[in-house]
């Protein structure tokens, strides 16, 4: 499990498809006082594993983001961080940043590169970035967002350098071996050391992507959705406000994902909360395409004839809906499941709260 703190909304680039509406001009951001106590509050539950570090662009903050990543492995925790590549302007300065990261206790970067990204950063910033990553025992990932206007694959990897020996998609990696990639297992990494994993995901249209909503390549809403999220509760995110999401969404997160400020209340007890709200826990187990057929099925809510993805569906049903009669849901859930002979009917808490 990992922790995200979305450490600003500050961002040197204002992307078209920014769902969290981060340009240069948003300044929020966490106190890094505030973010060690909750690098030190996550330490001490069990389940977290790794710390995140994302935005906005977090290495507008660099010499920051190194402290808290030399906190968050002092603590006996692994790290990521998600950024643009903006400051790596040459192959020299490249290398500079990349070696204090992972002089830091570095584990894991990935790179926010694609069709939007470059109307900001120069792609041979990526380039200067992955190669340094190399150097350094750093496994990169790309993070790209696609459309029915993005390139090619074969022009994607020639606009950033990339081999198509080198490149390999995360949906090729056994899931355990993913896993591992940041909890400096060797072994596993070495296989990976020269290689470049990209990580496509369709543009959802929240924040100013909604504005170009017609970029977004969507499908018949249908099965093809089906499928359980891994995010909610098991990647949850720190926004600057204090306020604890339980996914680090991809679009401004809403209100039925808050589990509460910590300002007011400890990590730990908005962790417990978090694990006992029956709504995630269905989303974790069954999905956001199923509790959309649910609530539509009661004509709470009227689902959309296409999706770009879970996330969307995820998103837009959770703002559409309130959280009542949730228990009313999973009888049906469950009727349905014995009916069809999937499975048998599992207790969970009645509030969702």
């Amino acid at each position: 499990m990992e922790l995200a703190l979305v450490y600003t909304l500050k961002c040197n680039a204002r992307c078209r498809h920014c769902g969290f509406n981060c340009s240069p001009t948003a300044n929020s951001k966490i106190d890094i006082k505030k973010a060690e106590g909750y690098i030190r509050k996550a330490a001490d539950i069990d389940e977290v594993k790794r710390i995140v570090f994302t935005g906005g662009e977090p290495l507008l903050y660099h010499e920051e983001i190194c402290r808290l990543i030399a906190y968050t492995t002092k603590l006996g925790m692994t790290s990521r961080i998600v950024t643009n590549a903006f400051w790596a302007k040459s192959k020299a300065v490249a290398k500079d940043i990349v070696k204090e990261l992972t002089d830091s206790g570095l584990t894991n970067i990935n790179f926010s590169a694609d069709m939007f990204h470059q109307e900001y950063v120069n792609c041979k910033n990526v380039e200067n970035a992955i190669e340094a990553s190399h150097e350094f025992g750093l496994v990169p990932v790309i993070a790209r967002c696609v459309t029915n206007k993005s390139h090619g694959k074969d022009e994607f990897l020639t606009l950033y350098g990339l081999a198509p020996n080198s490149v390999i998609d995360v949906k090729d990696i056994p899931v355990g071996e993913m896993s591992y990639m940041g909890n400096r297992d060797f072994k596993i990494r070495e296989k990976y050391r020269s290689k470049v994993l990209v990580r496509e995901s369709n543009m959802i249209p929240r924040g100013r992507a909604l504005q170009i909503r017609h970029y977004c390549r969507e499908e018949a809403f249908g099965e093809i959705f089906d499928e359980a999220c891994t995010e909610v509760i098991q990647k949850p995110g720190i926004f600057p406000n204090g306020n604890l999401y339980a996914c680090c969404c991809s679009g401004e997160p809403v209100e039925m994902l808050n589990v509460g400020n910590l300002e007011e209340t400890s990590l730990e007890t908005l962790f417990h909360r978090m694990h006992e709200n029956s709504v995630f826990w269905f989303l974790s187990q069954y999905g956001p395409y199923r509790l959309a057929r649910l609530l539509e099925k009661r004509q709470m809510i009227r689902n959309p004839k296409r999706a770009s993805s879970v996330c969307e569906i995820c998103l837009d049903t959770l703002d559409a809906w309130d959280g009542h009669d949730f228990q009313l849901l999973l009888e049906d859930h469950f009727a349905m499941e014995i009916l069809e002979g999937l499975s048998e009917p599992v207790l969970r808490p009645k509030s969702s709260s």
